[in-house]
């Protein structure tokens, strides 16, 4: 996104961005986005921050043995730049078979690194919108990190969010296989509201990650769609 698309966008209305970032090192991004170009990224992350977009919140999706190593160049971002950054557990969404294991991390790496390095941090709520992420600030730091463990703690209990597929389609969970699509309804207010509301209630207790990770029975059906193919 450059400048002249980011002021288009916060002219249009918007107001905050989410920007995936898996790694800041060109060779390991192209390998994890199949292709993309960090500097585009990079860019505008800047751009954004230019015309005013706040919050502006790095989504971080944290892999072993792939970018486990840059935990600490992602952290000394939130000290130069009010950003919030959200370190993110690889999730088994869309995966076949058990190979997302071996990229698996709990998240605890991360205040894990913060003590190697004996960076003092605490915990903060001032970031609007941080939905499920645990949120610390370190000290003296501009802007914020996030911790999202849906694997290791899960937070099913407290989950308020639903996602609108980009084929229209609501998934109250991105796990599980269930959606309802909305597209046959436009136009029809009612008949929206009333899909909304089953979708809400049909939010499980919990998505059961943590069986998929021990090997456990599961008691639904995980979706077979990639993250790429859902959105987000």
């Amino acid at each position: 996104m450059g400048s002249m698309f980011a002021d288009a966008l916060k002219d249009a209305g918007l107001t905050r961005v989410n920007i995936s970032l898996d790694s800041l090192i060109p060779e390991k991004f192209a390998k994890i986005t199949r292709g993309g170009d960090v500097r585009k990224v990079l860019n505008g992350l800047k751009a954004s921050r230019l015309v005013g977009f706040d919050p502006i919140k790095l989504n971080v999706v944290l892999m072993k043995g792939m970018n486990d190593d840059e935990v600490e160049q992602f952290l000394r971002m939130t000290y130069e730049k009010p950003i919030h950054i959200r370190f993110i557990e690889y999730m088994p969404i869309g995966n076949e078979g058990n190979g997302w294991k071996a990229g698996y991390l709990p998240l605890t790496h991360v205040l894990d690194t913060c003590k190697r390095l004996k960076w003092s941090f605490a915990s903060c709520k001032d970031v609007y919108g941080n939905g499920p992420a645990e949120s610390y600030r370190l000290e003296g730091a501009a802007g914020t990190f996030g911790l999202i463990h849906p694997v290791s703690d899960h937070f099913c209990g407290s989950c308020n969010r639903l996602r609108l597929t980009a084929d229209g389609n609501i998934k109250p969970c991105l796990y599980w296989s269930e959606e309802y699509n909305v597209r046959k309804h436009l136009g029809d207010a009612s008949a929206i509201e009333a899909l909304f509301f089953k979708a809400l209630d049909a939010k499980p207790e919990t998505h059961e990650m943590a069986r998929e990770l021990s090997g456990e029975q599961q008691t639904h059906i995980p979706t077979a769609r990639r993250m790429s193919q859902i959105g987000g």
